[in-house]
């Protein structure tokens, strides 16, 4: 039986047979009669698993989505006799910073607008390699395409991306004290959005925000840039002007996670945090609330908002709801008026979301044995 290797290729042909396998050579774990897919990698190499592995739906998934993206994916098997042993997809992402962690011996890698820190476990066998890419990337402000762990968040493999691009624009009419300047970021707010809702509506509305599947307000560990920017897409759907609301925490100049937010699914450290607000009038008053399902179960004054980041020294600015992503330490934004950026980062959190949850159930069942994430991380979860 040969080593296990990993590959990072673009997927040739994907076979999703629901024939039985016949042959007396089977791959080790795969059982004679079982329903199987096979796939082959653009340098030819070939793989299959069981259909009756309970990960065959999330691979499956993944190998149907790059393979029609052409895009890559990360297999973690035997070549011969061609067993999966894992299956991730890679993805593009721009490093700020690599620097040692406050918590063990793995480095941090701090990716651009990702509120949670990654990691470089030093037990990796190119970890120095690995290192020397990231660190590179920090340099050139290139891309690097990284393949991540959603159990550990331990990087797996790193490889240049050439041919992306950083779509920063400067900054422009940030506010700090102000959340209702029509103007944020010399964008005015479309004429056709109601400025204003009344209580009964807001309230209305945050629940048909916390009931849509394709968010995943259960993953907290990152994602929250690409959760806002849905919610402010799908309000103005519904005539409802949003703006974002951003809190950057004491540590966030010096890529330090000091927001702590204690939710139903976990205890999570952010760098920073991002959520919709929305302008409500109620008896006569009119003020914010910020929409966020993630850590509530209702909306929530800025104040109460603030307050759940625990973070006094915390930092607050106000921008339109296009407004993707921003960086307060450069002054800096990614702008996105046509809410195209939305579906890919939030497929690829719900995956991540999925693999935790499928992690947690097979742990609960004893039922671990062949579903390590990687033979080359922790087998705890660091967050």
């Amino acid at each position: 039986m040969s080593d296990r290797t990993v590959k990072v290729e673009n997927i040739e042909q994907i076979e999703d047979s629901t024939e039985s396998i016949i042959s007396t050579d089977s791959s080790p774990g795969m059982k004679v009669g079982e329903d199987h897919v096979s796939f082959k990698l653009g340098d030819g190499s070939s793989y299959r698993f069981s259909r009756r592995d309970p990960r065959a739906r999330l691979w499956l998934g993944i190998l149907d989505r790059n393979h029609r993206k052409n895009a890559p994916v990360y297999v973690d098997g035997q070549e011969t006799p061609g067993q999966v042993s894992e299956i991730f997809s890679p993805d593009v992402r721009f490093v700020k910073a690599v620097q040692p962690s406050d918590k063990d011996q793995r480095l941090e890698v701090i990716f651009l607008f990702a509120p949670s820190a990654y990691f470089l476990n030093p037990k990796h066998p190119d970890f120095t390699t690995m290192r020397a890419t990231l660190e590179a990337a920090v340099k050139s402000k290139e891309a690097v395409l990284v393949t991540l762990n959603p159990v550990t968040n331990e990087l797996l493999h790193v490889r240049e991306a050439p041919g992306h691009r950083q779509e920063l624009a400067p900054a422009e009419g940030l506010s700090s004290d102000d959340p209702d300047d029509e103007k944020l970021n010399g964008r005015p707010i479309l004429e056709a959005l109601s400025p204003t809702i009344d209580m009964a509506r807001a309230e209305a509305v945050f629940e048909s925000l916390r009931n849509q599947e394709h968010i995943p307000f259960d993953f907290l560990f990152d994602c929250c840039y690409a959760r806002a920017h849905e919610m402010c897409r799908l309000m103005a759907l519904d005539d409802i002007a949003s703006r974002k609301i951003w809190n950057f925490g004491r540590g966030f100049f010096n890529d330090k996670a000091t927001l702590h937010v204690f939710s139903p699914v976990g205890e999570f450290s952010w760098s920073y945090h991002v959520a919709p607000i929305v302008r409500v009038r109620n008896n006569g008053d009119v003020f914010n609330l910020v929409m966020d399902p993630g850590i509530s179960d209702r909306a929530l004054t800025i104040g109460e908002w603030l307050d759940r980041q625990n973070d006094d020294a915390a930092t607050r600015r106000f921008t339109a709801a296009g407004i993707y992503g921003l960086d307060i330490k450069t002054q800096e934004v990614i702008p996105d008026f046509g809410f195209t950026r939305t579906p890919g980062e939030l497929n690829k959190h719900t995956e991540s979301r999925d693999y935790r949850r499928l992690h947690e159930e097979l742990l609960s069942m004893r039922h671990l044995k062949g579903f390590s994430p990687s033979p080359h991380t922790s087998e705890g979860e660091h967050e």
